[in-house]
């Protein structure tokens, strides 16, 4: 057989809590491949971060990371311009066939997020009625095959790195911890731009639990106000007519949105203030 063989990886569980020695672990997988290994990242692959919590996340607390990942979309969408389109990270606002499959604005799907997902559930809402479509850019799919609220953040770019593959698993695990802790009143406020996503993280950069060194690389040299509208992704059996008219609507809404995102909220907050660990 010719090489190079390309290899999927998975990681085992690791558990994080202050002192945890994930990293020292993480370090050690990496510097095995880096010494044995020639490591390259395709446009076709990713770095899958998947989180659950002790205890499970509830109703309330999956709902404002929810509505977290719809109102920063366009802040995410900036640390990855290259990804923008990608099939296997589409976007959850633009391809849900409740959010934009019903021709409503990004608002629109904040605002049923907050009032009424618990008429479909999370994973549906989120994505689709195929429960075999993880493909979006947070899959909730997780959470109805394994028995606890597994999310799974699909977005990030291959990582060749281990301060890369460390960066993504923190700014995951800030993103989700912050998102289940700040209240709706203020996720509201928060700008849709890169700065205003650190702001939001850094809310959770506890010693010993989160690192500074990590998350920084992921935005690292970005401006603070970068916004990037995602991208319409269609699989290559999508019938070519169907694929011309949702464009034109999509097309609609991005343009919409980007017109109404250039005066919303604070220019970025410093993180919500939250009581307790």
């Amino acid at each position: 057989m010719e090489s190079p063989w390309e290899v999927k990886l998975i990681s085992p569980v690791f558990n994080v809590f202050p002192g945890s020695p994930w990293r020292q672990s993480a370090e050690k997988f990496w510097r095995y491949l880096s010494n044995h290994c020639h490591i390259e990242g395709e446009v076709y692959h990713g770095t899958h971060v998947h989180v659950f919590t002790t205890p499970d996340i509830n109703a309330g607390e999956g709902q404002r990371l929810a509505f977290a990942i719809l109102q920063l979309e366009t802040a995410i969408e900036a640390l990855v311009p290259d990804r923008a389109g990608h099939l296997d990270a589409r976007s959850n606002w633009l391809h849900s066939e409740f959010l934009a499959g019903q021709a409503s604005s990004r608002r629109d799907a904040v605002n049923f997020v907050e009032h009424q997902y618990w008429q479909f559930g999370l994973p549906t809402t989120m994505q689709c009625h195929d429960s075999y479509d993880q493909n979006f850019c947070a899959n909730f799919r997780g959470w109805e095959r394994r028995g606890r609220t597994v999310i799974e953040f699909r977005t990030p770019p291959p990582s060749t790195s281990l301060l890369q593959a460390l960066g993504w698993a923190e700014f995951t695990l800030c993103l989700v911890q912050a998102s289940m802790r700040c209240p709706l009143r203020d996720l509201v406020d928060i700008r849709a731009n890169v700065g205003g996503c650190a702001g939001l993280c850094a809310g959770t950069l506890y010693t010993g639990l989160n690192e500074f060194d990590s998350l920084n690389a992921i935005w690292n040299g970005i401006p603070w106000n970068a916004m990037l509208e995602p991208r319409p992704s269609f699989p290559q059996n999508y019938p070519q007519a169907d694929i011309l008219s949702e464009v034109e609507l999509l097309g609609r809404m991005i343009r919409e949105d980007k017109r109404g995102l250039e005066g919303v909220g604070r220019p970025w907050v410093l993180g919500c203030i939250f009581m307790g660990h």
